[in-house]
């Protein structure tokens, strides 16, 4: 998935149909040809300059009432020790003021690594923790998700924190942490847990990696 088209998917094409469908009948021609004119026009510099960010955030799921998430929180919690009980990982850009996230998972009919809009992520805001960083820019980010966006959910790599080096996980398949870590960095590690990608962030970013409210409470 490119990054022209991710971009336009979650903001500009989005705001182009509403206007057709509140458009007046005398209004429906030019409106089409707003959207059509959009599409004609867009580049990858064009939508380049629109993706400076000031920072990147992610969102680490702690709700562990269900099996498959009480299950990697308590599995992964003796290799990292003093951390949250947390199961799932997103990492997220703004987007034309709004906020999109990337990770792999099987949560909502999704079959692997996709983007989501916070909007649909956090339908139940209590059970998520949300963390800052600062960058220049999440140019690099934002493409390298669109690179593995679409790849299926990667069940034996999960299996793989039952063995000491991940021996089986696939590069072609991801789970979340790991795709999130990958986006992050640009490197590929093979056995990394939510708990333990908290810890990296914490080692690497320290007293920059800032706790914010949960964003449907923040301004």
């Amino acid at each position: 998935m490119s990054r022209v088209r991710v971009t336009l998917n979650y903001i500009d094409i989005a705001d182009a149909i509403n206007d057709i469908k509140r458009a007046k009948p005398e209004e429906l021609n030019n409106r089409i040809d707003d959207l059509e004119n959009l599409l004609d026009s867009a580049t990858k510099e064009d939508t380049a300059k629109f993706l400076k960010a000031e920072s990147v955030r992610f969102a680490f799921y702690e709700y562990n009432k269900k099996i498959i998430n009480a299950g990697i929180s308590l599995w992964t919690w003796p290799f990292n020790l003093f951390t949250p009980a947390y199961s799932h990982v997103e990492i997220g850009i703004k987007l034309y003021g709004k906020w999109v996230y990337f990770s792999s998972t099987l949560r909502d009919g999704a079959k692997g690594t996709r983007w989501i809009e916070s909007e649909d992520l956090f339908k139940n805001p209590e059970r998520w923790d949300i963390y800052e960083i600062s960058v220049d820019s999440d140019e690099e980010i934002e493409s390298r998700a669109s690179d593995i966006a679409g790849l299926p959910y990667d069940w034996a790599g999960i299996g793989g924190f039952t063995l000491p080096i991940g021996v089986l996980n696939n590069k072609d398949k991801w789970y979340c942490s790991e795709a999130v870590y990958y986006v992050l960095t640009g490197k590929w590690i093979k056995r990394i847990s939510p708990r333990k990608f908290y810890s990296y962030l914490r080692k690497k970013y320290g007293h920059s990696l800032e706790r914010i409210q949960n964003e449907k409470r923040k301004s």
